[in-house]
């Protein structure tokens, strides 16, 4: 068989396989673990996980009408999650061990500041929208932590200095 005609074959399967991958749910249902307990997932009818199910305890996780997490309890307690009309996290809030986590954001959507009961990160922004600096504020510490950074010519981390 001729080179191109054996290379078109390839192609045709290959488009055909992509095709199919692409239209399969990847979903992990059960896994053995080394100890040979077994852990299910179960999926709701959007097939969004809603249970992660171990032999001493279960995982439930419930969404939005838009897909998002809003809930994910167990045993020891429930996280909730609201999120804002562009689809970010602003805050997450527990029961044991109680507290709440908040999320600000820039106008463009890069995350501004993190605060929770531990203290404050504020993310600064150079002109080309990556963090330049990162400072954090907890009560316990007399003066913030600052860690700054700069980037080379390939937008890698070049540099990085504090904390």
């Amino acid at each position: 068989m001729p080179t191109y005609a054996r290379n078109h074959i390839c192609r045709q399967i290959a488009s055909k396989l992509l095709f199919h991958v692409s239209r399969m749910t990847l979903s992990l249902r059960s896994a053995t673990r080394f100890d040979q307990s077994i852990v299910t997932n179960n999926h709701n009818t959007e097939g969004l996980l809603s249970q992660t199910v171990f032999p001493d305890n279960t995982n439930t996780f419930t969404y939005l009408k838009d897909g998002l997490l809003a809930t994910v309890a167990n045993g020891l307690g429930t996280i909730s999650n609201s999120w804002s009309y562009a689809n970010r996290l602003t805050s997450q809030s527990q029961v044991a061990p109680s507290g709440t986590v908040n999320y600000n954001y820039y106008p463009a959507g890069q995350l501004s500041n993190v605060t929770s009961v531990a203290g404050t990160n504020t993310y600064a922004l150079d002109n080309a929208d990556r963090v330049s600096t990162v400072t954090t504020l907890r009560s316990q510490l007399s003066s913030p932590l600052t860690f700054t950074n700069s980037y080379g010519s390939n937008n890698a981390v070049a540099e990085g200095s504090g904390l």
